[in-house]
């Protein structure tokens, strides 16, 4: 019996070059029950895409992507924060948002909203009922959830 052996060295790709390919791929499979289509992109999504950061390390993955800008700028809540925050690094993207008003994490901003809403009731004798679909639409649609007490003039409560 005869044998042969070889070795194969094939050179990998370098990760920015894959990252370039892969990140437009993945957001188009991004899918939502309600999408919509805008501005005569051919992507559908369920909010508008202004602008994507993409950073490998301190490095920007540049990309063509139905012309919306890409790099390493964002922007922090609409009235509260900046209109122009500069990443330098991905280890500070969070910290640079939440300097801005944006809680990144989805489970940071459903305790502050439990957290303060329970402390909102307290203060005013009351306490929560909790409603997890509620919870969950607030989580969604706040980028720095902040409770807020009111009343209602008895007049509109009514019927």
């Amino acid at each position: 019996t005869e044998y042969i052996y070889g070795q194969v060295h094939k050179k990998g790709e370098k990760s920015e070059e894959i990252l370039k390919v892969e990140i437009p791929n993945l957001i188009r499979t991004i899918t939502f029950p309600k999408n919509m289509k805008w501005g005569g992109k051919n992507l559908k999504s369920a909010r508008p895409i202004r602008w994507i950061v993409s950073m490998l390390d301190s490095k920007i993955v540049e990309f063509p992507f139905e012309g919306i800008p890409v790099g390493n700028v964002t922007r922090g809540h609409r009235f509260l924060g900046s209109s122009h925050i500069e990443i330098d690094h991905v280890d500070n993207y969070e910290e640079l948002l939440k300097e801005n008003f944006v809680i990144l994490d989805q489970k940071k901003r459903l305790e502050i909203i439990k957290i303060n809403a329970k402390k909102e009731a307290k203060a005013l004798g009351g306490e929560i009922k909790e409603d997890k679909d509620l919870l969950d639409e607030l989580t969604y649609i706040n980028e720095y959830p902040t409770p807020i007490v009111g009343n209602v003039k008895e007049e509109y409560l009514e019927l």
